[in-house]
């Protein structure tokens, strides 16, 4: 069995998300062999901006509660309080930079140890542009669903397979379920959907 996974499998289990436990066990049964874990290079790619951009904001937030604090510390009641707060706050904003970024890079580790990673090609960047009218996919969806599409082309339709993500709005459509059917892989919107799926 083959099962397709992008960006947000990699996010799940990395900043500890709501579907970790499930994606964590999708990753266990790639590990044990019991399945064939496939992700998008773009996918392993992703993650990095948005845990980037994660402390990008916390930096933000920062500079703006730095600012608010140090007029507090000028009333010499709040001082100590505010001093604190300013403190506490930048450190861990620090370590959360740190933690969300070591656990993103075990993760790519791991997957790259266990998954089959599929190339982005011309064809299929060509591919994503079409998607992007035909299924009203943001760019980045659309990469990922036609570096699917294209590994789907490249596999026997007798082997089963399932597309996980948390995508439902998008990837969800009566249209893309219908043309994954055609290739024998199931859709599934949340993860332990998936995992429910390796178990039958």
């Amino acid at each position: 069995m083959i099962g397709y996974v992008e960006s947000n499998f990699v996010l799940e289990i990395a900043l500890g998300q709501e579907g970790a436990a499930d994606a964590r066990e999708l990753l266990a049964a790639a590990q044990e062999g019991q399945i064939e874990l496939a992700i998008p290079m773009f996918a392993l790619c992703e993650p990095y901006a948005t845990v980037t951009n994660n402390a990008y904001g916390r930096r933000r937030t920062s500079e703006e509660l730095d600012s608010q604090l140090r007029r507090a510390e000028r009333n010499q009641e709040n001082r100590d309080l505010a001093a604190a707060a300013r403190q506490g706050w930048a450190a861990a904003a620090v370590t959360l930079d740190k933690q969300e970024m070591d656990s993103l890079e075990a993760v790519v580790a791991d997957l790259l140890q266990v998954a089959t990673v599929l190339p982005l090609t011309a064809a299929i960047h060509a591919a994503s542009i079409s998607f992007q009218a035909e299924h009203d996919l943001a760019p980045a969806d659309a990469v990922v669903y036609a570096t699917v599409v294209d590994d789907l082309g490249q596999r026997t339709r007798e082997e089963p397979k399932f597309f996980a993500n948390r995508d439902g709005n998008d990837f969800g459509t009566p249209a893309i379920r219908a043309q994954l059917r055609e290739c024998n892989c199931e859709l599934f919107v949340r993860f332990g959907a998936a995992r429910g799926f390796l178990r039958r």
